[in-house]
């Protein structure tokens, strides 16, 4: 005897070619007419589904590179005109000297290590242990 599983599929299998016929129908503007290529494929995905993202993009980069090249030539023509004088430069470098030396009063000399101790010159992991040891 034959179970209803095999009952029904023995019903329903004269509609399989038409079921086939169906899928193929259905699936034939999913599926592309040639084969895309890699570099199609990825600027497809990558850059045309996102134009608007890339051109604000590319448009602020263009933003940036004008106002630098702007900022650049009025750097410039300053710093030229700074670098030129060597007068400035003797008086700055004289200022930075005195504020150093107004620094460094107010800061202890180090003391001297004793000639004959190994105490300053050896690392301290064996200070450590010529004490313990000693």
């Amino acid at each position: 005897m034959k179970t209803i599983r095999e009952t029904i599929l023995h019903r329903h299998q004269a509609a399989q070619p038409q079921l086939d016929a169906l899928r193929r129908a259905a699936l034939v503007p999913l599926t592309p007419a040639r084969p895309r290529r890699f570099a199609q494929a990825a600027w497809e995905e990558l850059f045309w589904n996102c134009r608007r993202a890339w051109l604000s993009i590319a448009a602020i980069w263009v933003a940036i590179f004008i106002l630098q090249t702007g900022e650049e030539s009025t750097r410039g023509s300053r710093a030229t005109a700074t670098n030129s004088d060597p007068a400035s430069w003797r008086m700055a470098v004289a200022e930075q000297q005195r504020l150093r030396q107004e620094l460094q009063e107010g800061i202890p000399a180090p003391a001297a290590a004793e000639p004959g101790s190994k105490a300053s010159t050896a690392p301290r992991s064996q200070r450590n242990t010529s004490q313990a040891a000693g």
